[in-house]
């Protein structure tokens, strides 16, 4: 019966209260997204509340590898194969639990993003920050990432992760 009552947990309603504690913290726009075949989709949003930021919209689907929520999903699944990352990159992502881009996928832009995982330590979202390059000083990624580690691992072990 715990078993079928995790597997049903949502990820959006879990996460959507503190993506907006992140927002509020940080001043980063938050995205959630998931993996759907070849392609990663954008399942909820919280912008920041400034007028230089990085924009997407829910709903919103881009190539599963591409930006830092790609490179997650690169590393973490096994079925999917990313010309672009080597194993030794994929290793080190598994390892470290995160990765930070500076204009992969927008030139002026920057992301952290951090798995989700649910029951079964099974990866099960890709939650990212991202804003303006210029708010990715080496001083505040440590700030971003240390909050982005907790949450993340918060939200894992409400989805039944056993980290």
């Amino acid at each position: 019966m715990a078993k079928s009552f995790l597997t049903s947990l949502d990820v959006r309603a879990i996460a959507q209260p503190y993506m907006v504690a992140i927002r509020d913290q940080l001043q980063q726009s938050v995205n959630l997204f998931l993996a759907q075949g070849d392609y990663r989709i954008c399942i909820e949003r919280v912008a920041a509340d400034k007028p230089l930021r990085h924009d997407i919209k829910i709903g919103t689907v881009y190539p599963i590898f591409k930006g830092a929520a790609g490179k997650i999903f690169g590393a973490y699944l096994g079925d999917f194969k990313d010309a672009d990352m080597s194993a030794g990159e994929s290793s080190q992502i598994r390892h470290d639990g995160y990765v930070v881009t500076r204009g992969s996928r927008v030139p002026d832009a920057a992301s952290i993003a951090v798995p989700i995982f649910s029951f079964g330590n099974k990866l099960e979202a890709v939650m990212t920050i991202s804003g303006p390059i210029g708010d990715y000083t080496e001083e505040r990624v440590k700030e971003y990432l240390s909050v982005m580690m907790a949450l993340g691992q918060t939200i894992s072990k409400q989805m039944g992760a056993t980290l």
